[in-house]
């Protein structure tokens, strides 16, 4: 419902700042995950360096979610603007 509401910007940077906190800790932890893979029953760390193409396009995501908060934090400046006109 809130990505749908073009009118409610506030709403929408919410949503866009929910989406990237949520988004770099998923890309964090699997980074954590596909570097270090910690063995329990011997007590030691082994490394192992697995990264697809898969993983690199999800890399892909984070500049997009910063230009989505860009734009919108650039169309509420404008309509603030525009209100203060009035």
């Amino acid at each position: 419902v809130w990505i749908m509401s073009y009118k409610n910007l506030k709403k929408q940077l919410l949503l866009v700042k929910i989406i990237a906190s949520v988004y770099i800790l998923l890309t964090l932890s699997l980074i954590v995950l596909l570097v270090t893979n910690f063995n329990l029953i011997e007590g030691e760390v082994q490394l192992k360096y697995k990264i697809s193409t898969g993983f690199l396009f999800m890399l892909v995501g984070i500049p997009s979610i910063f230009l989505a908060h860009k734009g919108i934090k650039k169309d509420l400046n404008l309509l603030d603007s525009l209100n203060r006109l009035r």
